[in-house]
């Protein structure tokens, strides 16, 4: 996807690798739609890059990590502390909403 736009990826190698070239083309495609720069896909980058390039704001269109091409790891294993622990809060957050509308659509079902 980003590697579409050489303004955001010049690049353009598609690696399945979330490295540092993909860690840069996520800081400057979140700068350029005014996100939070983290480097990370997160929530609000993955809905952003859904509605731009897939039409659909769905979370579950963009995993938020990417395997590697090395040995099975991910990129969770590539970030530093404090990018796990955003990512965590984030998850945890994400967690808390979902949960507060599933809440609100089983109290619809149940008629009250």
């Amino acid at each position: 996807m980003l590697s579409s736009d050489k303004t955001i990826y010049p690049e353009r190698l598609v690696t399945g690798y979330y490295g540092q070239l993909t860690v840069a083309a996520v800081k400057r495609f979140q700068a350029k739609h005014n996100l939070k720069i983290t480097g990370l896909t997160d929530l609000s980058t993955r809905t952003k890059l859904n509605e731009i390039y897939s039409q659909s704001s769905s979370s579950a269109a963009i995993p938020t990590t990417t395997p590697s091409a090395d040995s099975g790891k991910t990129a969770y294993s590539a970030l530093t502390e404090a990018q796990r622990q955003e990512l965590i809060k984030q998850l945890k957050e994400t967690i808390k909403k979902l949960l507060e509308q599933l809440v609100e659509l089983l109290k619809k079902k149940a008629g009250r």
